[in-house]
């Protein structure tokens, strides 16, 4: 496992699962834990002077978030796709979500526009501070309230099992980059604009631009 920058861990008000949580989570978007780097518990424990319980559930919040998986009966990892595998997901991806974005464009009430409108405030806001976190959660609430205003259960569950892994590792690959977070704004906002207009074709598109936009860059070239 790095060797962690353990002088920053200051414990704080928060629930000490909570700290720990924040500090592996700095960590793994600075880079300091690499993208299937294994963590040991016991070692983490006694670098950071906790309790293995504390280590274990700050490890389960991460593991929620995705940032962390855990093999049956082993330890647990920095969560890593490789670019077949994220490849795979976003074709898959392409083709469904354009979907759920037509239903949701179908299926739109102003209501909706408007919280559909707040988030993107929030991502924008987190562009402002460079808060990778706080823009990629943000980013998957946009998409999980298009899913749920398509008003179709089974897309929307396998739309979630797609992005569950998606959305935490471009977290970390917009963050270990330092890459811009600017267009993720502009992004949104054109999805916005499509879905409070009149033509699905410019919806499907938009959708279709947005995903090939947030995904490829990262991925090598086909041989």
């Amino acid at each position: 496992m790095s060797q962690l920058k353990l002088e920053e861990f200051i414990p704080q008000q928060a629930p000490l699962r909570l700290q720990v949580a924040n500090f592996l989570r700095d960590s793994i978007l600075t880079g300091n834990l690499k993208p299937g780097e294994r963590i040991v518990e016991r070692s983490l424990a006694r670098s950071l002077g906790v309790g293995q319980a504390t280590v274990r559930e700050a490890l389960q919040v991460l593991e929620h978030e995705g940032l962390i998986f855990k093999k049956t009966n082993t330890a647990s990892f920095v969560t890593q796709l490789s670019a077949e595998q994220v490849s795979e997901m976003v074709e898959i991806r392409l083709e469904l979500e354009p979907k759920a974005f037509v239903l949701a464009h179908r299926r739109r009430t102003s209501a909706h526009l408007d919280e559909l409108h707040s988030v993107v405030s929030r991502i924008e806001e987190g562009v402002g501070t460079n808060d990778y976190y706080q823009v990629t959660r943000d980013d998957l609430a946009f998409h999980q309230k298009v899913w749920r205003i398509a008003r179709n259960q089974t897309l929307e569950r396998i739309l979630w099992q797609l992005c569950a892994p998606l959305f935490p590792y471009l977290m970390v690959l917009l963050s270990v980059s330092q890459s811009p977070l600017k267009e993720r704004v502009k992004s949104h906002q054109i999805l916005m604009d499509a879905l409070a207009g009149t033509d699905e074709e410019n919806v499907i598109q938009a959708a279709r631009d947005h995903i090939s936009n947030s995904w490829y860059r990262f991925l090598p070239p086909e041989e």
